[in-house]
């Protein structure tokens, strides 16, 4: 999807090929975002990945030392919070661009301790994000209200250009 979007004219095969030959699946963890980046570069994209979930697992380091309070405790759900709006902000700017982004999501919705599933998000209208789910044969019409889909969102996301973009472009 992304890369026919971008003029690379690429079946599912040819890149579900070229991606096990990278290593981007691990059947424990799923898709492993920094291979999947280097699988689109391998087709002429410039990419990279974004995670708006850093602070997992660093609750520690964040801290520095303070004790994990009541307080702290609701600190470090501000702040993941603020990351995640962050996040979906970025999002629909690059939509707004008419940029489609993949990202990664919980799959069944709703249960965390999945390993995650790739979607392309392709816009959005005033409720909910457009996206297509390449294990639906529903198509590229499928849409997801915001809330629910930030409860689902893993904060990461696969940006990927057919040019690289400056850092002041974006």
């Amino acid at each position: 999807m992304i890369l026919n979007y971008h003029g690379r004219n690429v079946t599912v095969d040819d890149v579900l090929i070229r991606a096990l030959e990278r290593q981007a699946f691990d059947t424990n963890r799923g898709w492993l975002h920094s291979n999947l980046v280097t699988v689109l570069r391998s087709f002429g994209l410039a990419a990279h990945r974004r995670n708006w979930r850093l602070l997992d697992g660093h609750e520690n380091q964040y801290l520095a030392g303070r004790s994990l309070d009541e307080d702290a405790r609701l600190e470090l759900e501000n702040v993941r919070s603020q990351m995640l709006d962050e996040g979906i902000w970025r999002l629909r700017q690059l939509l707004s661009a008419d940029l489609p982004v993949t990202v990664s999501v919980h799959r069944p919705r709703g249960d965390d301790s999945s390993i995650g599933h790739q979607v392309v998000l392709l816009g959005e209208d005033a409720q909910e994000f457009i996206y297509h789910d390449p294990a639906q044969d529903e198509g590229p019409s499928l849409s997801w209200p915001f809330d629910n889909f930030r409860n689902n969102w893993k904060g990461l996301a696969i940006i990927a250009h057919s040019a690289a973009l400056s850092p002041s472009k974006g």
